[in-house]
């Protein structure tokens, strides 16, 4: 790997670096290799040898699920990701042959060493804690949540006297503690398929990537409140309970995708037009919004409903409580997700669309009004009802991504749509959402330094 004002290139070809000068040459792109290179100034040339490839196409080595099975029987003596070695007593063991070292097939745990080691070694303690401080924002991240037998591990060393327990910590601290993760799955691209086709039949596109880790691009998610935590949980990033039910490998437990979900009420009343000149229908340019925008309401021009002109009067309560759930049907992608909104759950929503309904009318004794009519006293005859208007929250902020719409436990994949809103709109919410693209576009750029 060689790299030179800042770019780096993966290279295969010795030809390419023969009788070529740099200013620093690794040799060894494992744990201290790899960072020593991307740490030396970028305006040097430098140049990292190692024995084996690259790992990022790899699913061995870049998903989680398959730590045991990389260590799997050798094909090539020389060229395999995973040298097997055994030493004079007998004993196997692996040691890694990939870019990353044996680090790139180990577990992938983390954790500081102590001050004393620190201490004997000589080294500025500074510098070490800037140094940890670095390593720990590129690389290391705390466990979302703990695996079943990785719980049972806390309770039993917590309940063989191994105390304190101190929480997560990546300190050398006595007692159990939950420690660091050195591996995070990524995403590497996307597979689709065609809608008219046979679901075997699928189609593969692949995020760009380097050694370096921070110029990997995104997969981003903006498929709607339904669409995209069903597009997560058929990826294996969801509730396990609910995976496995479909037979889908979890690789990342992520209960609250699809929780929460919310829709906004909404009532309709649907009045004949009476006693003034054919109405037509157009989108609403005027709304109404009361009660502290607890209410938002839209008037309707006349629509056609078996040959009758009606005209429309809706309103939205916009901060409802209710919460609901989506779920998978199939894991067939055309197919609808299951949900369920849970309208009115709460006592507090239904009370609310009633006082709607008193704004309602308020609105159709002023059409009287200004119209001439008299729907306000034919309204109670008017049959009304829930109405789906919009849903958010599926995905959302602080629970399933973080602020920068980032999925927790996952590199390399972005939720950026109503579903990951932290709490609903009070208005109508395409504005805001065309505002959040731009927002996030923007925010991605500067990221890479493109802005």
């Amino acid at each position: 790997m060689t790299q030179g004002h800042g770019v780096l290139n993966i290279i295969s070809d010795v030809q390419q670096v023969q009788s070529k000068y740099f200013d620093y040459i690794v040799v060894g792109g494992g744990t201290s290799g790899c960072p020593l290179t991307q740490h030396c100034p970028k305006r040097y040339r430098k140049l990292l040898v190692e024995r084996g490839g690259s790992p990022f196409e790899d699913p061995f080595i870049m998903e989680k699920k398959n730590f045991f099975s990389s260590l799997r029987p050798q094909l090539n003596e020389f060229t395999s990701i995973i040298q097997k070695f055994e030493s004079e007593e007998g004993v196997a063991n692996y040691r890694g042959r990939v870019l990353g070292g044996t680090t790139a097939i180990n577990g992938g745990v983390y954790t500081r060493s102590n001050k004393e080691y620190i201490e004997r070694a000589g080294w500025d303690g500074k510098l070490v804690k800037e140094a940890y401080e670095w390593v720990e924002s590129k690389v290391i991240f705390e466990p979302k949540e703990l695996t079943k037998e990785q719980s049972y591990a806390k309770d039993i060393f917590v309940g063989a006297g191994i105390l304190p327990f101190n929480g997560y910590s990546l300190e050398h601290v006595e007692g159990t503690k939950i420690t660091g993760e050195g591996t995070k799955p990524r995403a590497c691209g996307i597979r689709f398929i065609k809608s008219h086709e046979d679901l075997e039949i699928s189609y593969e596109v692949y995020l760009n990537c380097s050694f370096d880790g921070e110029s990997w691009g995104d997969v981003v998610l903006c498929a709607g409140t339904m669409g995209s935590p069903q597009i997560l949980m058929l990826s294996g990033i969801g509730p396990s309970e609910h995976l496995v039910q479909f037979n889908i490998t979890p690789m990342v437990n992520a209960p609250q995708v699809g929780q929460d979900v919310k829709d906004h009420p909404g009532i309709i009343f649907m009045l004949d037009v009476i006693d003034v000149p054919q109405a037509y229908g157009d989108p609403s340019q005027v709304i109404g919004i009361t009660n502290n925008s607890k209410f938002l309401f839209q008037y309707g021009g006349g629509r056609l409903k078996k040959n009758k002109q009606l005209r429309s009067i809706l309103g939205k309560l916009a901060y409802p409580r209710s919460k609901g759930i989506v779920k998978l049907n199939s894991i067939d992608p055309r197919k609808n997700p299951s949900v369920k909104f849970n309208y009115l759950l709460e006592e507090k929503d239904l009370d609310g669309c009633v006082e709607m309904v008193h704004e309602m009318k308020k609105i159709a004794r002023s059409m009287d009004s200004v119209l001439g009519t008299n729907y306000s006293e034919k309204i109670d005859i008017v049959i009304s009802g829930l109405i789906y208007i919009s849903t958010e929250d599926a995905v959302r902020v602080g629970s399933v991504v973080d602020k920068d719409h980032k999925v927790f436990g996952v590199e390399g994949v972005r939720v950026v749509d109503a579903s990951a809103l932290s709490d609903l709109m009070s208005t109508s919410p395409m504005g805001t959402l065309l505002m959040l693209g731009r927002y996030q576009g923007t925010k991605m750029l500067r990221e890479r330094g493109m802005e």
